[in-house]
């Protein structure tokens, strides 16, 4: 997980190479679109200033990628059309639309537990703990206080499995389990591999879940269903 200036990742990947998932900071996302909202002008700023970041919070977390890609035509469109949100428009088209997959929450689906929590939690430890919530203009530094958080998270790791107790990540599978079996949702089977299952929250929406392994591949697994995190995959964002 990045911040949007390329900076850090140019140099990360020069030395340890590309990553199979790169990811903007959520909060940095959402810092820079409120800032540049001013490029929103007009008698009536205010309100289209409002209803451009409700629609930009709203592309930001639809599930279906097909979906996610008709509303933001949708909304790039809508914005150089008008005069007054025109110059917000080309900000936007030029900062984000070429570069979805590093914002949208669809293109997250598939890359853990609740990715984008985990990894703002990560994100909000090392700046306020390790950083002391200071903005830091070394390398040198930012690498020396990640070094830190991965010893201290490796030691904290051991101490966990010395006393057997379970990760939080265990602890919301265990949790999760429980709440599934609770539920009474509407199923219907695809193919041998494939079903749709209906929204707990919203019956109008249905979601595609998928087997695509069969054996257990890590050790963040279900000591019930005795399967990975990486048995199946859903369509909604939470995986």
């Amino acid at each position: 997980m990045t911040d949007i200036v390329e900076t850090f990742y140019s140099a990360w990947e020069t030395v340890m190479g590309p990553v199979p998932h790169r990811l903007f900071c959520s909060w940095h996302v959402d810092k820079a679109w409120r800032q540049n909202l001013n490029k929103i002008i007009g008698p009536q700023c205010k309100e289209k200033q409002f209803t451009g970041y409700k629609s930009l919070k709203m592309l930001q977390t639809i599930s279906s990628d097909t979906e996610f890609k008709k509303i933001l035509n949708q909304f790039i469109i809508e914005m150089m059309n008008d005069p007054e949100t025109k110059d917000f428009g080309v900000y936007f088209e030029r900062m984000y639309a070429n570069r979805t997959t590093l914002w949208a929450y669809c293109y997250r689906k598939g890359v853990g537990v609740n990715c984008n929590m985990h990894l703002e939690s990560i994100h909000k430890t090392k700046k306020y703990h390790y950083l002391n919530g200071c903005k830091i203009g070394r390398l040198d530094k930012s690498i020396m206080a990640i070094r830190r958080f991965t010893r201290d998270k490796k030691v904290e790791r051991m101490i966990k499995l010395t006393k057997g107790k379970s990760t939080t990540r265990i602890q919301e599978i265990k949790k999760r389990h429980v709440t599934s079996i609770s539920l009474n949702l509407k199923t219907s089977k695809n193919d041998a591999k494939s079903w749709n299952v209906d929204s707990e929250h919203t019956p109008s929406k249905t979601y595609v879940v998928k087997q695509i392994n069969e054996e257990i591949c890590c050790v963040i697994v279900c000591s019930t269903c005795k399967i990975c995190i990486h048995t199946f995959e859903c369509t909604c964002l939470e995986k």
